[in-house]
């Protein structure tokens, strides 16, 4: 039903020859040399599936110009479980008030998706603005970590070490999956199929084994006494001269992961720390593993590497199904990206 907004703006999903425009938008409204702004190759790879360009768009029917975006990433090809990240959301100044929240309700009709999510939201505007006036779910994801044992950090900054016992068990089997082939054989996808937001084969692949630019391994974990299994994915972050390990998405059983103790610990052979962002994930299981919940007590875990800044970061999480647990991990939506 055409609303106040259709007076004044064509609503609707950006063709592929707008994506210069688009591409010059981000670079003056959202974030001057921000990566979708200025590469052209890592744009389509992220924001192009099958020739649609993941952009809503809010064109303006006087003077023709974009005025609002919305871009958005989808979890899966599954259309009867289509759950989507909401990233680079913006209008200009000039803009009818209340646009960037018309382009968001719109979304979900326009796509057919029956979960819109965010990661990154800001706490002082669009967190309360979608929890109490849109009832979205919002949460600051949880931050563990966990130290190698080492005099010196280059990346933390470490006030108190603290480094926690973990109980280990030896019928807990890893392996490293190469491919979504091996992914394929390893881990059955029905065994998610409740989980919001739900991710498929072709989730796995676009996001973890083809891209463009990070490298990142997938890990099988498996008890060799019963059918559980899971699978967690991390990436080696480098500066300073040395190396981090981030825990960025984690699939199938969670309590596997309080058995994972000493796997964590043959990771920090040769990386300062390993730290894991979460929401809607049992933390039990995560200090049980051995990781410990990083709080204001003067260490510091960073989260910003380009350019790097050695400061706490909080990150929060939103979802419009507010009476469903959803899971959020660090590589979801647009977070674990090159800048």
């Amino acid at each position: 039903m055409p609303n106040r907004f259709d007076t004044r703006y064509e609503i609707r999903l950006a063709m592929y020859s707008e994506i210069s425009e688009i591409m010059q938008f981000i670079d003056e409204y959202w974030k001057k040399g921000h990566i979708l702004a200025t590469n052209r190759e890592f744009f389509e790879y992220e924001m192009v599936v099958d020739g649609q360009v993941n952009f809503l768009i809010a064109r303006s029917l006087e003077n023709k110009k974009i005025e609002g975006i919305l871009g958005f990433l989808p979890c899966s090809k599954n259309s009867e479980k289509l759950d989507v990240w909401g990233v680079v959301w913006k209008t200009v100044p000039e803009a009818m008030p209340m646009l960037g929240m018309e382009l968001k309700k719109r979304l979900m009709t326009i796509i057919g998706a029956r979960t819109d999510l965010g990661v990154g939201a800001n706490p002082k505007t669009s967190v309360p603005l979608l929890g109490r006036i849109y009832h979205y779910y919002t949460a600051k994801m949880k931050h563990y970590y966990r130290l190698a044992d080492r005099n010196d950090y280059k990346i933390a900054k470490i006030e108190k070490k603290i480094i926690t016992e973990y109980k280990p068990n030896d019928q807990i089997r890893v392996k490293k999956i190469c491919n979504s082939t091996e992914l394929k054989n390893f881990f059955d996808f029905s065994k998610v199929d409740d989980v919001i937001p739900y991710k498929d084969y072709w989730y796995y692949e676009k996001r973890f084994f083809s891209h463009p630019i990070y490298k990142y391994e997938m890990w099988g974990i498996e008890n060799i006494n019963n059918a559980n299994r899971a699978v967690m994915i991390t990436r080696v972050q480098n500066c300073n001269d040395t190396t981090a390990i981030r825990i960025v998405d984690y699939l199938g059983e969670q309590q596997l992961f309080e058995d994972c103790g000493a796997f964590l610990e043959s990771l920090l052979s040769k990386n300062e720390y390993i730290d894991f962002y979460f929401d809607g994930f049992n933390e039990e299981y995560v200090k049980k593993a051995g990781m410990t919940e990083c709080v204001d007590d003067g260490n510091i875990i960073p989260d910003y590497f380009s350019p790097f800044e050695q400061t706490n970061v909080d990150i929060y999480v939103d979802s419009s199904n507010n009476e469903k647990k959803c899971l959020f991990f660090k590589a979801d939506g647009d977070q674990d990206r090159p800048n």
